[in-house]
């Protein structure tokens, strides 16, 4: 049981890091073939972060304090 509640949790995560860097990109190009011609639907947010970006850099963070000390 524990397994599959953690392929979940990895499961979930995976998903969450490609609809927040290329859902955009997917979506605008779906749009603009079913337009037959360049359509921006949904705008591009350089900054937006995914939960294992946000992790991966609270995990640097933490590293860089324990280093200092």
């Amino acid at each position: 049981m524990v397994k599959y509640i953690i392929y979940m949790l990895v499961a979930f995560l995976i998903i969450d890091h490609v609809w927040t860097h290329y859902g955009p990109k997917i979506i605008n190009a779906i749009a603009s073939d079913l337009m037959g011609k360049e359509t921006k639907v949904v705008e591009e947010d350089s900054e937006r972060k995914s939960v294992l970006d946000n992790g991966i850099e609270r995990l640097n963070h933490l590293k860089e304090k324990f280093i200092r000390r």
